[in-house]
């Protein structure tokens, strides 16, 4: 299913590229327009793994305990 998405994120931004209108390419996807454009912002032609989903966890947990503190512990 992982890769399905990715195909399908792959021909909406090759469409979009081609000329083909945004509104024309989410319909035909049944996506946003939003969507459409999050993946334009993120095609890169010299990375291989633009298309896929990026983690949504947070960089940082403002509850942990900083290592350099822990070393006193």
């Amino acid at each position: 299913m992982k890769k399905k998405h990715e195909q399908v994120r792959q021909r909406a931004v090759q469409r979009y590229n081609e000329g083909e209108s945004p509104k024309g390419v989410c319909m035909s996807l049944g996506y946003s327009k939003s969507w459409l454009y999050k993946w334009v912002g993120r095609y890169d032609i010299k990375n291989s793994t633009w298309n896929q989903d990026h983690l949504r966890l947070p960089k940082n947990n403002p509850w942990r305990t900083s290592p350099k503190t822990s070393e006193f512990l």
